[in-house]
């Protein structure tokens, strides 16, 4: 077995500088104050050996493991942990198992991660921890018992508790490949799955394809077609271009000529107008200036008239003005008056006021001094009689705080007393025997029973759920097999449709053809074709009439195909059909001399040899290309022909498919309602047996805490009872009334005299404020009168000076009246007006005359203005004609250069080549550029109905063909190498089971020894429980100490928990036994008997095995009883330092001293 001998550190957590431990043989004890860095080697322990969790660690994160930094050390930025391993007998496991000693190391660095090193080689963390775990040991191990492993082990579930026995087993190891292998199982079949994808994918590529390797084929006849009649419509465009544009050059040199004279004309118009204008420009201007004195004439009697009106109005508003100024004076006379009666009477008010008595009333001096006299009476009045009250109400709290604490003591007697009858009752009826126990029992029965159904349901429900996998598998191939086949057929409608369209238009003139009504095979419709147009030919020449009884098989040369032997023809046509026969090309030009006169040779390709020596080849022609549309059109017919029963078919099994699967997918969900009513009752059984357990356990608990609280509750009631007589004695000293009475009484006297002061005081309060109120009168009154007597003033001052501005303006307005009297006489007399009068009479006489000359010069100026104005509309006309024409002539100069640029583009030629190349692609008949555009946009229509075509189709159909081969082999590969994958977890989970079986017993074996060793006698035993698989199963408990009962581990008290989880951590170590024991202070809850028990215990394993132990304590007899022993110490703070002594050695030393 590997031996750990050296345990290194670099920086790791509070150990700065580098420490080794030597971890020898037997007990290897560490000691120190709690915080000094003990457990930190332990975590080092761990660490090295692959813990990747920070948690364990006691750490947030895990490069908290460097050191941090004190006060007086800066922080480390890389930790180093190295674990030195003996492998002298070499027992490590592959690749290591060469090497005489191992060393393993564990490197952190900040921001970088960790690193690990075997022999200075790295290594892979999942290398170190299955180094660890073939060798029995590891982070997890059973054997590295940390604070707290005790209660952990003591409070864990069943399940968690199997999880030590596995590590105790050394399966980690297998579940460490076994979930290698299930994730390769998962990524394999996830691979699989979308392999199966991709073929499914391939194969509805590949039918895709087919259909459109055939679109391909269909899509390069039509562009082949639309090229041509393309190339015609273009050559067609450019010379419409070419004519248009002469015809524009033409008119354009016309409209030139009409330009020159139309100028010519408005020129002699202009010089016309020019000289009629400067006439009429002389007459406007003394007809304007006739108008112009007119005017002023009519303004200045305009102006006359305003003056006399503004006269007349201004005299008539001085006469109003004045009235009313003299209303104004009178009044304001009376005012004056009445304000100057208004003023001697306040005068007479003041001097009866005086202002002293209004300032200081009589006797209110005396009156305020008896005021306060009495009013510091009442205060003193006041505080006796508070004084009396605070005595009353002292008196009566504590009266009452006496009752209160009596009726308090009472009622706690009587609570204390029904509280002690209440646990008397519980005790008794806690005493009483229930049945849970026989239930626990029914329903483990019962949960058993469950647990059966639901495994059979279960097994159901997976055969159905992969039943119906296959069936909805079926349904979507079902369906698209029948979406395939419904698409063939409406592509096959739309290619029978467009073919039927095609042969529709191009029958057209061919309408009476005796060639037609024949039905020729696709692959002889060309030379049927040629053949037909050769006998045409000879029926010209008048030939036709010496093959009229035909030619029979045996006229023919060997090695020909008669005509009349594939195909069928009418009576009339039966003469043409036996003169023609079918030859391969290469054997044409032998076989030509042996044809009779009027036989005829013919090549699949159209080539055409006659028995005269004539030889020619003949293009494809629109009959040949109906006779393949309509080969074409037998292959679509009898293609939907057969593709309707294939749909009825596929619809068929599509609905019973889909019934096949609602079916299956009904029997699913019933099955998934059984499991889960199966689980839920078992959940429910299993929730009741956890209640009822827990209420047995509770019962003895109960008892034990209901005796406890009897012997409190008979105390407390003794106790409520004392103190209840007592406080009974001390509220009866205040049953005395005597002196409340004579408290009251006093009371009462103090009202009384405070009430007769009270009195006193309100009336001479109130003298003084009627004495206050007259003096405000007074003065509140003498105030208002002055202020009355200045405003009384101030409006006498105003009506005066108001009189005085009233008398101004009468004597102004007078004055102006006397200055307009004459003027008005003299404007009613119309002197000057009739003056003005006259003037305008003559100057509207002169101002007629002006006018008539100007209007007759006007009227011709403007009839020559009109017809200048034509001439110049007529240039303008002439002019926007030619620009018209000169545009027209440059657009299609542009459209000329724009097609033939196009035609170089598209065709690579020049117009001229193109004709040529039209002229000879056309020879027989040219059609009509608007039936050439009508065929291409029929053709451009058929080619756009057909949609994106694929033009690669043919090369990837080939791709996805081999493709497809590929992944077929790839998947079966991939399902051989499932297959032994599941072999392989099978195979790892039954070594496993059978590690974990026997282990177990191994483990039951010693737990029950070690237990009666450590208790000094009882029972226990482990048991799996929860599932029949050991792997899923839970470990138990069970353990009887000796005077007690069987029972679980949870119900044993503290000291005894602890004693079995130890015997159950040494049964696992035992079972097992690894490299190195920790036990990191399992000895704290122990006392000194049972701390020698255990102590006694290592010794013993110490000796019959070859585990070294490292033991980390704080109790005396455990640090005696070990061999070597290590100090922790933090002479520094924060850093931990490690110092050793050698017991074993030293004692041997002082026997030898003894000795001697």
């Amino acid at each position: 077995m590997v031996q750990i001998q050296r345990l290194r550190l670099s920086g790791f957590k509070s150990f700065v500088d580098k420490t080794e431990l030597d971890i020898g043989d037997g007990l290897n004890g560490i000691v120190g104050p709690n915080g000094c860095g003990k457990s930190n080697l332990v975590e080092a322990l761990r660490w090295v050996m692959g813990e990747n969790r920070a948690k364990n660690m006691r750490s947030g994160d895990m490069e908290d493991v460097i050191f941090a930094g004190t006060s007086a050390r800066p922080a480390r930025s890389i930790a180093e942990v190295t674990l030195t391993l003996d492998n002298a007998d070499g027992t490590a496991p592959h690749p290591f198992g060469g090497a005489a000693q191992i060393e393993v190391t564990r490197r952190i660095e900040r921001d970088k991660g960790s690193k690990y090193l075997v022999n200075g080689k790295e290594v892979r963390a999942r290398d170190v921890q299955m180094l660890f775990a073939d060798a029995l040991t590891g982070a997890h191990s059973p054997a590295l018992v940390s604070q707290g492993r005790v209660t952990q082990l003591i409070q864990a579930k069943p399940s968690e508790r199997r999880q030590m026995l596995e590590e105790s087993a050394g399966v980690a190891s297998l579940y460490t490949r076994r979930h290698e292998a299930e994730l390769r199982l998962k990524a394999a079949e996830e691979n699989l799955s979308k392999l199966d994808l991709v073929i499914n994918e391939l194969g509805n590529r590949a039918n895709s394809l087919r259909n459109q390797a055939k679109s391909a084929t269909r899509y390069r006849e039509l562009s082949e077609s639309i090229r041509k009649l393309e190339s015609l419509l273009a050559w067609q465009d450019w010379g419409s271009t070419r004519d248009k544009l002469k015809k524009e050059e033409t008119r354009h040199t016309d409209t030139d000529a009409q330009l020159r004279e139309a100028m010519l004309k408005t020129s002699e118009l202009t010089r016309a107008a020019a000289e009629a204008a400067e006439a009429v420009e002389g007459l406007r201007i003394g007809d304007a200036e006739a108008r112009a004195a007119l005017q002023l004439l009519r303004q200045a009697l305009e102006q006359l008239e305003r003056e006399a009106n503004h006269r007349r109005t201004e005299h008539n508003d001085i006469i109003r003005q004045m009235s009313e100024a003299e209303a104004d004076l009178r009044l304001a006379t009376e005012q004056r008056d009445a304000l100057a009666d208004r003023a001697s009477v306040i005068a007479a008010d003041l001097d009866k006021i005086s202002s002293e008595d209004a300032e200081n009333p009589t006797g209110l001096g005396d009156l305020e001094r008896d005021y306060a006299q009495a009013q510091e009476a009442v205060r003193f009045a006041e505080n006796d009689v508070l004084a009396h009250q605070d005595k009353i109400r002292k008196a009566k709290s504590e009266r009452e705080q006496a009752q209160v604490a009596a009726t308090r003591a009472e009622a706690e007697a009587k609570r204390l007393a029904a509280r002690l009858a209440d646990i008397e009752a519980q005790y008794a009826a806690a005493m009483v025997q229930g049945t849970e126990e026989q239930e626990l029992a029914t329903l483990v029965t019962a949960i058993e029973d469950y647990k059966a159904k639901r495994a059979e349901a279960e097994g159901t429900l997976a055969d159905k759920q992969a039943a119906f996998d296959a069936a909805r598998d079926g349904v979507n191939a079902a369906r698209d097999a029948l979406q395939t086949l419904q698409q063939d057929k409406g592509g096959k409608q739309r290619e029978l449709k467009s073919l039927t369209d095609l042969i529709a238009r191009l029958s057209q003139g061919f309408e009476g053809s005796y060639i037609l009504a024949l039905d020729i095979p696709a692959e002889y419709a060309v030379a049927v074709s040629a053949a037909a147009g050769e006998a045409a030919l000879r029926a010209e020449e008048g030939q036709w009439g010496q093959a009229a009884e035909g030619f029979a098989a045996s006229d023919w040369p060997q090695g020909v195909t008669p005509l009349a032997s594939v195909i069928e023809a009418p009576a009339a046509l039966q003469a043409f059909v036996s003169s023609v026969a079918i030859v391969d090309a290469e054997k044409a030009a032998s076989l030509q001399a042996q044809l009779k006169r009027g036989q005829v040779l013919v090549s699949k390709e159209g080539q055409i040899w006659r028995w005269d020596g004539l030889s020619v080849s003949r293009s494809a022609d629109s009959e040949s290309r109906i006779f393949t549309l309509r080969a074409q059109i037998k292959e679509c017919e009898a293609a939907l022909a057969a593709i309707d029963p294939a749909i009825a078919s596929a619809q068929e099994t599509l609905n019973i498919k889909n019934t096949e699967r609602d079916t299956l997918q009904a029997a699913c969900a019933t099955l998934q309602q059984q499991v889960r009513e199966y689980a839920g009752q078992l959940q429910s059984a299993e929730r009741k047996t956890e209640q009822l357990q827990k209420v047995v356990n509770d019962r003895v608990v109960k008892r034990s805490l209901l005796e406890g609280q009897r012997d409190q509750a008979r105390e407390a009631a003794k106790g409520a009872e004392d103190a209840m007589v007592a406080a009974s004695a001390a509220y009866a000293v205040f049953e005395n009334t005597d002196a409340e009475a004579q408290l009251a009484n006093d009371l009462r006297a103090a009202e009384e005299i405070l009430t007769e002061r009270r009195a006193r005081r309100d009336g001479l309060s109130g003298q003084i404020e009627a004495i206050k109120a007259a003096a405000l009168q007074a003065k509140q009154l003498l105030e208002r009168l002055r202020n009355e007597a200045k405003r009384t003033d101030e409006q006498i001052a105003r009506v005066k000076a108001q009189a005085e501005s009233l008398t101004s303006r009468l004597e102004a307005l007078s004055a102006r009246k006397e200055t307009l009297d004459p003027q008005i006489a003299q404007d009613e007399a119309g002197t000057a007006r009739d003056a003005i009068l006259t003037r305008i009479t003559d100057a509207e006489a002169k101002a007629a005359e002006a006018s008539d000359g100007f209007a007759v010069a006007d009227a011709k100026a403007k009839s020559l203005a009109q017809e200048l104005k034509k001439s110049e509309e007529e240039g303008i006309g002439l002019r926007e004609r030619r620009a018209v024409i000169a545009a027209t002539i440059q657009a299609l100069q542009g459209e000329q250069e724009r097609i033939a640029n196009d035609i170089q583009e598209r065709f690579s030629c020049s117009p001229s080549m193109l004709e040529n190349a039209v002229m000879s692609e056309w020879a027989e008949a040219i059609p009509s550029q608007s039936k050439a555009r009508s065929e291409r946009d029929f053709l451009n229509r058929e080619r756009d109905d057909m949609g994106p075509v694929n033009l690669r189709a043919e090369v990837e159909l080939e791709e996805a063909t081999t493709e497809q081969t590929r992944l077929e082999t790839e998947k079966a590969d991939l399902t051989a190498a499932i297959e032994r994958l599941r072999e392989g977890i099978a195979v790892l989970n039954g070594e496993a089971r059978e590690r974990l079986v026997k282990t177990f017993e191994q483990v039951n074996a010693h737990f029950q020894r070690l237990f009666q060793r450590l208790f000094g006698g009882g029972e226990a035993h482990l048991k799996l429980i929860d599932s029949e698989d050991p792997l899923d199963a839970g470990l138990e408990i069970f353990a009887q100490p000796p005077g007690k009962a069987l029972q679980s581990l949870s119900l044993l008290s503290g000291g005894e928990q602890t004693l079995t989880a130890i015997s159950m951590i040494f049964a696992m170590f035992l079972a097992n036994p690894a490299p190195v024991c920790v036990l990191d202070e399992v000895d704290a809850p122990l006392d000194d008997a049972n701390v020698d028990r255990v102590c006694t215990l290592l010794e013993e394993m110490s000796a019959s095995c070859s585990t070294r132990f490292l033991i980390i304590s704080h109790h005396r007899m455990t640090m005696a009883r070990m061999h070597r022993l290590y100090g922790v110490t933090m002479a520094e703070r924060g850093i931990s330092q490690l110092v050793s002594v050698n017991l074993a050695a030293q004692g041997d030393l002082l026997a030898h001293i003894k000795a001697a």
